[in-house]
């Protein structure tokens, strides 16, 4: 091959050889410059379907350029041969110098991991996924870089690595526990083999060894690593934990993305260098030592002393990625003012969100105030919630004065307080109040938050006063007992922006399930929700409800995307509990179910106690699938709120999962104790269905025949009506009911894209359906 022309390229030596080819140097005799050309397997480029996805991948990955990717310029195939063109590199891959020197320095080792992190972020925000990040896929240059190659390869040869004799022990020892299953992976296997790469740096060892690929395979899939501490004393705890989190092996478990990942390294990086700093200062201050002994001994103490305090402080601020704040402790010994301190925590907590821009995990209201009377320590609270500190806090109302005190606290592995201050304000400044306590909490957390939000304006105290009223009756589940103090709060101060959002909320709430929709009521709700954006653009609450009303009453789905767009903008944790949710459902009615499991999963960690999210949780993971999600969301609840009656979502997730016994015996209890005719209705419709799925097609005509006067009487809602024709195939029946509830703008129309694979799949494929949801901007 030597000296051979291959295309416009001369050999002019080689390289180096491994399962996925042989790489040789070369000159480009047209541009005149070197390159590296990477000749595939015979079982690749023989293999028609292999090399068209090779091609695909290449052309992907030669779009990638980064620094530390190693630019793919072209994939060519003479003389029967395919072969890839890359940038040719000088220096040597990470597997020589790893075999030369057996582990690196660890600052050296987490220099590279950052490199190759930086990589796999940019390649992972194309879409690009990696697959074979090993010490042999990283070349170390002359100049210092650490460069990623083969981007592009691994995918094309993923369907048969394991099967075929190119596969090694290393390349088994770097794969991920569900790509050695041969299961679908996404980014999340490349951090895991990041994870194994920078053990291997740092420590000499491989974490999951063996004598052939069986063996390494269960050791990947079934055992832990040894603690790197063990095998090199100077691992600190941090970077353990950040390998122990990189290897863990439920996906869920890992980072979930490169760049959070990269945050972590870049944190244990610092204390690294911190920790060099400090040795280099010891070594000077023992040189000074002998000509001012007695100054010297003093500077040095006081010195300890300062760097002791700011590294105690950093290690409490710099590891804290998710924050609870605990009810508010009522000083004013009124148990009247319980809503007044209970309002404040709500506040605070949502300050928060919105401060922290989504940089750390903020749990919601509902989860926090279940420890409002607890016995449980701090420690013990911040591991149910699964946090690592917490803000305690105290309000104290006299008039129209305001006293709160806080408290930062690192809670896990031992309490500890970081921070407190005292704050005091006129009720009319409330607003600010409780804004200037999450700034500083922010500023206490160790970063900037990039929020440009200014802090609000003044508040007529008794507005206030009754919003709260409103928002506690709201958490207690009355809704509409709420609005007639959210209106009195808009009568007493009209500039007071979130009491019309709320207010809005009030409105459209009722109607679930109601009969039929308030058209009124929406236009009511439509024109609060508005006026709240107008008098605060940064009010994220007001975007999500009005959302909520542009998707469910108007169809307008492009404004209602927009809308949220804007609502997540200002608060990536979904605003106080009704964002996430919404858009889960959002994306539902619209088919995309990935995004709406993990919207939904989003919601059930940031607030995992809270009820009506556990309960709304079962119709995402249900019609997804998720059956054990969805009766984990279904027993929380449960858990949560005892005296719940949730048998008609445990009837749906025993459906979902074929259990058509449990189902019926479940929707028949309901059906018995039902008062309405519109309820009896509803409960026979899902029993019906429940039976043909059952294989008794008999009983469920026995049961519509039973209540057919009803439909007759024109006293079930017109979608309903199409819901219970087309479980008796009768088709066109059901489109015609199907138009009318359409006509009448009836809210159900949506949710019809959910019900397209239960009451309606015999139509689904029917021209007719597509163009229902067309009308109102849903499209497959």
């Amino acid at each position: 091959m030597i000296g051979r022309t291959i295309s416009h390229y001369q050999i002019l030596e080689k390289l180096g050889e491994g399962g996925m080819g042989v790489v040789y140097r070369a000159e480009d005799l047209d541009l005149k410059v070197t390159r590296a050309l990477k000749f595939l397997p015979p079982h690749l480029a023989s293999d028609a379907e292999q090399l068209a996805r090779l091609r695909h991948e290449a052309r992907a990955a030669a779009a990638l350029e980064h620094p530390n990717i190693c630019q793919v310029h072209e994939i060519g195939q003479a003389d029967g041969q395919t072969f890839i063109v890359m940038s040719f590199l000088e220096g040597r891959t990470l597997a020589d110098r790893l075999a030369d020197e057996g582990s690196l320095p660890i600052g050296e080792a987490l220099d590279i991991a950052t490199q190759v992190g930086d990589a796999l972020k940019r390649a992972h925000a194309a879409g690009i996924i990696h697959r074979d990040i090993k010490p042999a896929n990283i070349m170390l240059t002359d100049g210092g870089q650490a460069v990623v190659m083969d981007f592009g390869l691994a995918k094309a040869a993923d369907q048969t690595r394991l099967t075929k004799t190119g596969t090694t022990l290393g390349t088994a020892t770097f794969m991920s526990p569900e790509q050695m299953r041969g299961e679908m992976v996404d980014a999340r296997a490349d951090l895991w083999a990041l994870g194994v790469l920078l053990y291997v740096m740092v420590t000499g060892r491989v974490p999951f060894g063996g004598d052939n690929l069986p063996a390494v395979a269960y050791a990947v899939q079934h055992r832990e690593p040894a603690a790197p501490s063990g095998i090199r004393p100077e691992v600190s705890t941090d970077l353990a934990r950040v390998l122990d989190r990189t290897l863990a092996k439920d996906p869920q478990q890992r980072y979930q993305t490169a760049d959070e990942l990269l945050g972590d390294l870049e944190a244990v990086r610092d204390e690294q260098d911190l920790a060099r700093k400090t040795a280099l200062y010891d070594r000077r201050q023992k040189l000074k030592r002998r000509k001012r002994i007695l100054f010297g001994a003093v500077a040095a103490l006081v010195i300890a002393a300062v760097a002791l305090a700011w590294w105690t402080r950093y290690q409490d601020l710099h590891r804290i990625d998710a924050l609870a704040v605990l009810p508010f402790a009522n000083l004013s010994g009124d148990q009247e003012q319980e809503f007044f301190s209970d309002g404040m925590t709500e506040a605070l907590i949502t300050e928060l969100q919105q401060l922290a821009l989504g940089k750390i995990r903020v749990i919601g209201r509902t989860s926090v105030m279940r420890y409002k009377e607890t016995e449980l320590s701090l420690p013990e609270i911040a591991a149910e919630l699964g946090v690592d500190a917490v803000v305690e806090a105290s309000v104290m109302r006299t008039g129209d004065l305001v006293k709160i005190a806080a408290k930062l606290i690192r809670a896990r592995p031992e309490e500890r307080q970081v921070w407190a201050d005292t704050y005091e304000q006129n009720l009319n400044d409330v607003m600010s109040l409780h804004e200037n306590v999450a700034r500083h909490v922010v500023v206490q957390l160790g970063f900037r938050s990039e929020y440009s939000g200014q802090i609000s304006g003044k508040v007529d105290p008794e507005a206030y006063n009754e919003f709260l009223l409103g928002k506690h009756i709201i958490n207690s589940g009355a809704v509409n007992r709420a609005l007639p103090h959210l209106e009195r709060a808009i009568a007493r101060d009209s500039t007071f922006a979130p009491a019309w959002a709320w207010a809005a909320h009030c409105i459209i709430m009722p109607t679930h399930g109601g009969w039929p929709s308030p058209k009124d009521d929406f236009e009511k709700a439509r024109i609060y929700a508005e006026r709240a954006i107008e008098l605060d653009p940064e009010l994220a609450d007001g975007y999500f409800i009005l959302a909520h009303i542009l998707w469910e009453h108007d169809w307008d789905m492009p404004a209602a995307q927009e809308a949220f767009d804007r609502g997540f903008a200002l608060n990536p944790n979904g605003g106080s509990g009704i964002g996430l949710l919404t858009y889960a459902m959002f994306h539902l009615i619209h088919g995309r179910m990935e995004e709406a499991v993990a919207a939904t999963r989003k919601a059930r960690e940031l607030d995992p106690f809270e009820f009506l999210g556990n309960v709304a949780a079962f119709n995402v993971f249900s019609p997804a699938g998720l059956h054990e999600e969805s009766v984990a969301s279904l027993e929380r609840a449960q858990e949560v709120f005892p005296e719940a009656d949730l048998r008609h979502e445990w009837s749906w997730v025993h459906y979902g999962m074929g259990n058509y016994e449990e189902a019926i015996e479940l929707k028949s209890e309901l059906l018995a104790e039902a008062e309405t005719d519109h309820g009896k209705f509803i409960q026979t419709l899902m029993l019906a269905h429940f039976h043909k799925c059952a294989g008794n097609p008999q009983e469920a005509r026995r049961l519509y025949d039973r209540y057919w006067p009803l439909v007759d009487q024109d006293r079930v809602r017109p979608y309903h009506k199409a819901w219970m024709h087309a479980d008796l195939g009768e088709i066109d029946e059901s489109f015609a009911w199907l138009e009318i509830a359409y006509q009448q703008k009836d809210r159900y129309i949506p949710l019809s894209r959910l019900n397209r694979d239960v009451m309606f799949r015999d139509m689904a494929d029917d021209p007719r359906y597509d163009r229902l949801l067309k009308k109102i901007g849903l499209e497959d």
